[in-house]
């Protein structure tokens, strides 16, 4: 067992390589792929109309850019998790770190099919499908970690 000291700059380099990529993808979707804006008339005598905004010429090559970079951190955290789950889970969260995370995988798989039959109905059900899918992402997080802490104390 060795004791080793993590210093901000261990960790500052790697969120500033992330966050300096994450921009730069999305920066070139903007300037070269970005969305093109298309409305539809539904009935032409009241004026309705429905208008939707969709990637020309296509967004897949940035969306699997930026998924393959959210990736990879995920699997480095689930990687260190692994192995810190051996420590006292008084002084580490990393058990309940991995735990989040494999929910959020498991949610993620079960929400995609979902997502895509919604986002072929109305723009409301598409809105309360991806609403429902980041706060399921932002509380498992948050409930999974946070809550022991919380009854520990209490």
């Amino acid at each position: 067992f060795r004791r080793t000291e993590v210093k901000i700059s261990h960790v500052m380099w790697p969120f500033a390589v992330m966050m300096f990529l994450t921009l730069v993808f999305l920066a070139l979707f903007t300037a070269y792929g970005g969305g093109r804006w298309h409305r539809t008339t539904i009935d032409i005598n009241t004026g309705e109309s429905s208008g939707t905004c969709y990637a020309y010429p296509s967004s897949w090559p940035y969306m699997i850019a930026l998924i393959i970079l959210i990736f990879i951190p995920t699997a480095l955290v689930v990687v260190m998790a692994w192995k810190t789950k051996d420590i006292d889970s008084s002084l580490s969260e990393s058990s309940w770190i991995f735990t989040a995370l494999l929910s959020q995988f498991e949610v993620f798989f079960i929400a995609i099919p979902v997502f895509i039959i919604l986002s072929k109905e109305t723009i409301d059900a598409k809105f309360l499908g991806g609403s429902t899918l980041l706060f399921c992402f932002a509380m498992s997080v948050l409930l999974l970690v946070m809550l022991p802490k919380f009854r520990a104390v209490h």
